[in-house]
């Protein structure tokens, strides 16, 4: 008796234990999968834009453009601060002509396994600008005096400097390699309404992405 007894309270114990590892494996895996989502959907406000109603001069079609952009906290203060919502800057406005707004600039996307780490895709917004992307002979027929592309914090020029370095064939370009996957522009747009609208901009790990407010 007392030997059955020692049996089922050993099974008793095995079966506990295995349900314990069994969730504290799930709950592992969970807990995984949930980094890796946040980490390769995470986005950052960047930018809010407020593209006014289609206008038209006897320049051609053209959008008032309002463009603001967020600051972000360094990575330091993002660390240790709980306030770490992005800082409205200074607004600018543009008189842009075409029929698509664009937002761009350069970007470094760290490969994978840092982006699990909490590595986000470093950005630096370059250039506004607008196309008429509907009608490509409107582009075509584009004049230097219609005007419709503006830099922004010194546009691509730095970028330049980093990619020459990013694919050159030495060791500088060997350890950049090892820790960026890309080193692009990227750029993204909206078309003119024939309302007023208002837009934010993200950065995520790809790229730029735009959003109604």
């Amino acid at each position: 008796m007392k030997t059955t007894a020692k049996t089922i309270f050993s099974l008793v114990l095995l079966i506990i234990f295995l349900v314990a590892c069994f969730g504290l494996v799930t709950v592992g895996y969970f807990a995984a999968w949930l980094q890796t989502y946040k980490a390769f959907t995470d986005k950052t406000l960047v930018a809010e834009v407020t593209i006014s109603e289609s206008k038209k001069d006897d320049k051609g079609s053209y959008a008032d453009v309002k463009f603001t952009p967020y600051q972000t906290q360094s990575a330091l203060n993002t660390l240790f601060s709980q306030n770490n919502q992005p800082v409205k800057g200074d607004s600018q406005s543009y008189k842009l002509y075409g029929d698509t707004i664009y937002v761009g600039g350069p970007i470094i996307k760290f490969k994978d396994s840092l982006i699990l780490f909490n590595f986000k895709t470093i950005y630096k917004l370059g250039k506004i600008y607008a196309r008429y992307d509907l009608d490509n002979s409107l582009e075509q027929a584009r004049t230097p005096d219609i005007a419709s592309s503006y830099d922004i914090n010194g546009g691509y020029t730095d970028w330049k400097y980093l990619h020459d370095n990013y694919v050159s064939n030495n060791i500088i370009g060997d350890v950049y390699r090892d820790f960026i996957d890309t080193t692009q522009i990227s750029s993204a747009g909206m078309f003119v309404d024939n309302k007023p609208h208002t837009y934010q901009v993200f950065m995520t790990t790809t790229g730029f992405l735009w959003q109604v407010e």
